[in-house]
């Protein structure tokens, strides 16, 4: 038996792993219930950053990233990879659509909740057309002069959530035993 089967925690991780790699391409895995069940992993092994990382992720960044960067919002490091991939994924361009802004891009930082951003991709999904998506923002953000409304692409919110679980799958790996790698 390898070292992993006897620690239930990096088994889970594995298993977790393993589906959505398995689930990956095709897009069927509920995202909603592996990040629960991947914050359930842990909390178990006693990791608070990647908990609040998931808890972020599921309950939304809010007004957090407004006032803070995001390596303070999760409490890391600049330099750890968790900073990178939220960015990667939750950072996307957009082109400004105000009258006097002449198509200026942009990043935006979506802050929405999983569960929303989820919705989103569907919703696009089942809607016809190629056009891309033009958003509005809440104009309660904490940055002067940023824009309410922009054009992005039409696949922004696969991108979102593909990426999200492409972040969950490599963050599960840190866990020891979890790589299905034996640990020695």
């Amino acid at each position: 038996m390898t070292p992993e089967r006897h620690d239930p925690v990096a088994h889970q991780a594995l298993q977790l792993r393993q589906l959505l790699n398995a689930t990956a391409v095709s897009g069927e895995v509920d995202l909603v219930a592996a990040a629960r069940k991947a914050r359930q992993v842990f909390t178990d092994a006693a990791d608070d950053v990647r908990v609040r990382w998931l808890g972020l992720e599921l309950a939304g960044y809010a007004a957090l990233v407004d006032q803070r960067p995001l390596h303070e919002v999760l409490g890391i490091r600049r330099d750890d990879r968790l900073v990178a991939h939220v960015a990667a994924y939750r950072a996307q361009e957009g082109v400004e659509l105000a009258p006097n802004a002449g198509g200026r891009a942009f990043t935006h930082f979506f802050v929405e909740p999983l569960p929303e951003l989820l919705s989103a991709r569907d919703r696009v999904r089942a809607s016809s057309g190629s056009a891309p998506l033009e958003l509005t923002f809440g104009a309660d953000t904490a940055l002067p002069g940023y824009p309410t409304a922009a054009r992005f692409a039409r696949d922004v919110f696969e991108r979102i959530t593909g990426g999200f679980g492409a972040a969950l799958y490599l963050q599960l790996g840190t866990l020891p035993g979890a790589s299905g790698v034996p640990v020695r």
